[in-house]
């Protein structure tokens, strides 16, 4: 049983203690949720150049990054998608951004957190497919204690229609 919740409201005010969002391996914050992160909390775009400066785009794919932005409050960047773009491509790795989603579950389970996710993680700007990237969701917070909500905003889609076989099976 999953404990996943569809809540209308603005992801970056977020009560829960985690606050995912993916992330290219470029170094860039240049649109979507990353920017709006960016101009809320600086130090998250600036830990996160730090780590792109200093690593090679491959090898943070997967990488869950957490910065921290109050007590037991973070931001996790998820290292889901290598390159950026807006030509209808895919951008998003589905198996990086699976891995990243294991690295917070784990945290999460650990030490009793709660997690924030937006809708369409990894669709819009990153190009996946949200039914596939909200059964890796379900798969991965499977049996979570504490609550895993999803943020949408007016307008936006929600819940995803059911997928029959996972991408990663």
């Amino acid at each position: 049983m999953t404990n996943i919740k569809f809540v209308n409201g603005d992801l970056l005010e977020a009560t829960e203690n985690l606050i995912l969002h993916q992330v290219n391996a470029q170094g860039k914050f240049g649109s979507g949720i990353a920017l709006q992160v960016k101009k809320k909390w600086n130090k998250v775009y600036q830990s996160y150049k730090a780590l792109c400066d200093t690593n090679l785009d491959s090898d943070l794919m997967g990488v869950a990054q957490t910065v921290g932005i109050g007590e037991r409050k973070a931001v996790v960047n998820l290292f889901g998608q290598k390159n950026y773009g807006y030509n209808g491509e895919r951008h998003t790795d589905y198996e990086a951004l699976y891995r990243a989603l294991e690295s917070v579950s784990d945290m999460a389970r650990k030490y009793n957190l709660s997690v924030a996710i937006p809708s369409k993680l990894g669709s819009d700007r990153g190009g996946a497919d949200w039914n596939i990237v909200y059964s890796m969701i379900e798969s991965v917070f499977k049996n979570h204690t504490q609550p895993i909500v999803i943020y949408y905003l007016d307008g936006q889609e929600q819940k995803p229609q059911k997928q029959k076989e996972s991408v990663l099976n």
